[in-house]
């Protein structure tokens, strides 16, 4: 029975709809209203493919299980969905296993996953830390895994390692620890389970942190370790809300010959320590924040107490964020050879870079760091962004700015007077922003190589150094983002103009 409405088919079916289909190879009931599926659905033994995207199932029925030469089961947006069959690890032939991504809920996946060893797309995997749910250790036998997401509160600790490495073709891992109310659920009654269910529940029916000392050896981890070393292929890496008291060393293992991007998320307010990453090879991008206890970074950090050699030659972009208690920066020469782009952000008690070079940084973000006195060495830099509470005294006229093109100073709340160095010779454009308090500037006849000047939501403002004719001044009012007339000493008067957007070309928005 099927009925159209805005688009979306409406859809019935009686349960004996399939009983004389046994020849389908492929069925796709995506986008419809569903809510059930027939359990004649388990005759189409032929079925290599079943679509149910953006449907309104709730459960599949047990006889899907029976659908041995499935090889695609797309559950994608099903935001209704609340389990998966409990023998959904018949389904030996099955490589796409595609879930949906639920914010705050989640899919309930039973024991047995590890028998689909041909899977290789697996988009979430949900965790339920009890003996009635699929445990994070049967994801080490899915060694044909392109990615691997998994949520949910768990344990990760230095066996991770291993088995990561033995996932040849697995290239990106996102970690995410999320309490969620799992509710009531169907597993937990033990009249649920089926025959085969049964043996599988009890066999692995053990608690989560002890799992790993059952399944597999530590004997064959190692051999598995070193066979994998030239296959792995991982190369992004995302770990979102861990609580643990120390991150594992693994995260830093040189072995990891392809990872590029690492971001670490973690709201984290017993862990002291970062990880050492400084030696993994390729990689280029990394982000850190969260780290409510850390205080100090240091050799450890690039892995300058358990290697020799420089730390971090590959990094090209480098975040630090949200870090209240962090005081210090220390390093070496040789370090970050490579890096373009550092931000740091909400770090209040940040005030010392002690002993730091950045020969290639481009680009420098500061926001909120409102003890930092200096920043590093940077013969390349050309942009530079201060916004909300900085110590605008950082470029002090001792540091060499030779090729900084860009300066914007936004959101300083109590802001009066921006002295501007002459250390700055290079200095193309000027932006500030959102300063109400500002009055003026000085020191902006020093800037020979000035093209534009660009004032915004600095109402009281005021310009009264003359300037040279060819600097473009653009003036925006507070609120109506218009400009205003002003009185400004020039040679000109036709260097307002009102062509081109605000702070064209920069980033005002971290």
């Amino acid at each position: 029975m099927l009925e159209q409405t805005q688009n979306i088919i409406c859809i019935e079916m009686p349960n004996d709809v399939f009983q004389s289909l046994r020849l389908f190879r492929t069925l796709d009931l995506s986008f419809t209203m569903i809510e059930k599926l027939p359990d004649s659905i388990g005759n189409l033994i032929h079925l290599r493919y079943i679509g149910l995207r953006s449907t309104n199932l709730r459960h599949l029925p047990q006889s899907l299980c029976q659908l041995y030469n499935l090889q695609t089961l797309d559950l994608k947006h099903c935001e209704f969905l609340s389990d998966l069959p409990r023998g959904i690890g018949n389904l030996i032939n099955l490589r796409h296993l595609i879930l949906p991504i639920l914010e705050d809920l989640h899919v309930c996946i039973p024991p047995g996953l590890r028998k689909l060893t041909n899977l290789q797309t697996l988009p979430i995997f949900y965790i339920k830390p009890d003996r009635f749910h699929c445990g994070v250790e049967e994801l080490k036998e899915l060694v044909n895994l392109s990615s691997l997401h998994i949520v949910g509160p768990y344990k990760m600790d230095e066996e991770w390692g291993p088995w990561l490495k033995n996932m040849k073709n697995l290239q990106n891992v996102r970690l995410r620890w999320f309490s969620y109310d799992c509710g009531p659920c169907g597993y937990s009654d033990g009249t649920n389970l089926e025959n085969g269910d049964k043996m599988l529940h009890s066999e692995i029916g053990l608690k989560q942190d002890d799992s790993w000392h059952r399944i597999g050896a530590e004997k064959h981890e190692a051999a598995c370790f070193v066979e994998n070393q030239r296959r792995m292929s991982l190369m992004e890496l995302v770990v979102e809300g861990y609580n643990g008291p120390r991150l594992p060393r693994w995260l830093g293992d040189p072995s990891f010959s392809k990872l590029a991007t690492i971001r670490l998320e973690l709201c984290n307010d017993k862990c002291i320590l970062l990880p050492s990453l400084g030696q993994l090879v390729s990689l280029k991008h990394l982000s850190i924040g969260g780290m409510q206890r850390l205080q100090r970074v240091d050799r450890e950090f690039w892995g300058g107490g358990m290697m020799v050699g420089k730390g971090f030659q590959a990094l090209e972009t480098l975040e630090f964020t949200e870090m209240p208690e962090w005081e210090e920066w220390c390093g070496e020469d040789g370090e970050f050879p490579h890096l373009r782009e550092l931000t740091i952000g909400v770090c209040p008690k940040l005030f010392m870079f002690d002993c730091l070079l950045f020969p290639s940084l481009v680009e420098l973000k500061i926001y909120n760091c409102g003890e930092l006195t200096s920043i590093p060495i940077c013969p390349s830099l050309s942009s530079l962004l201060l916004w909300g509470k900085c110590n605008l005294e950082i470029w002090f006229p001792s540091l060499n700015l030779p090729k900084l093109h860009h300066l914007v100073v936004s959101s300083s709340q109590g802001l009066r007077t921006l002295h501007v160095r002459q250390n700055v010779p290079a200095l193309r454009t000027l932006c500030v922003d959102n300063c109400p308090k500002l009055l003026e500037a000085t020191g902006l006849h020093h800037l020979s190589s000035l093209v534009s000047l660009q004032i915004s939501n600095c109402p009281q403002f005021y310009i009264k150094e003359k300037l040279p004719s060819h600097v473009q001044v653009l003036l925006y009012p507070s609120e109506q983002m218009q400009r205003r007339s002003i009185s400004v000493s020039s040679d000109r008067t036709d260097n307002y103009t009102r062509e081109g957007p605000l702070f064209s070309g920069l980033s005002l928005v971290l």
